[in-house]
């Protein structure tokens, strides 16, 4: 069902993932639930989800993502969520901004969040080989100067002044 979902709306996951976050750990402090509440007061007691649960539901949704909506899920995430615990707008005092802020935080570490290239699957070393290399091709050649007499100032003259030094 969700493969059918997905590719007659190629955008859902990505348009209620953030939401989806404020929903399975029934924040209600935030603007972000209440653009997005549905009909009754979100999940209750009987029904809320534990953390492996709400976790599948999310890994589920990022792998439907691309990856330019995976990088525009960071910035939403940074700052709906982390900016709204530096704002005050999601209070660390309710258990439910705890696992707001706990979700948020593995949604950002987690391997699906990585662009297909960067998935945790490749070698370490590969890729750290690979950026060697780049920084080998990228780092400026050297500058070879032959030493020469060091430069005269005055005590308080700038660089770029023209007052002759005696």
């Amino acid at each position: 069902m969700g493969r059918c979902l997905v590719h007659s709306q190629p955008s859902i996951m990505y348009q209620n993932i953030l939401p989806a976050l404020f929903h399975y750990n029934n924040y209600q402090g935030h603007e972000m639930y209440k653009v997005y509440r549905v009909e009754g007061e979100g999940v209750s007691e009987k029904d809320s989800f534990g953390e492996e649960e709400r976790r599948n539901i999310f890994r589920f949704m990022l792998q439907h993502l691309n990856d330019d909506q995976r990088q525009k899920i960071i910035g939403k995430i940074c700052c709906e969520v982390l900016g709204g615990v530096v704002d005050g707008k999601v209070s660390l005092e309710k258990e439910e901004g705890c696992h707001l802020l706990s979700d948020a935080i593995w949604v950002l570490l987690c391997d699906e969040i990585r662009p297909a290239g960067l998935k945790s699957g490749e070698e370490e070393g590969d890729e750290a080989e690979g950026i060697d290399e780049l920084a080998d091709i990228s780092a400026p050649p050297a500058e070879t100067t032959e030493p020469g007499p060091p430069n005269k100032r005055k005590k308080n003259q700038f660089p770029g002044e023209d007052s002759k030094i005696s």
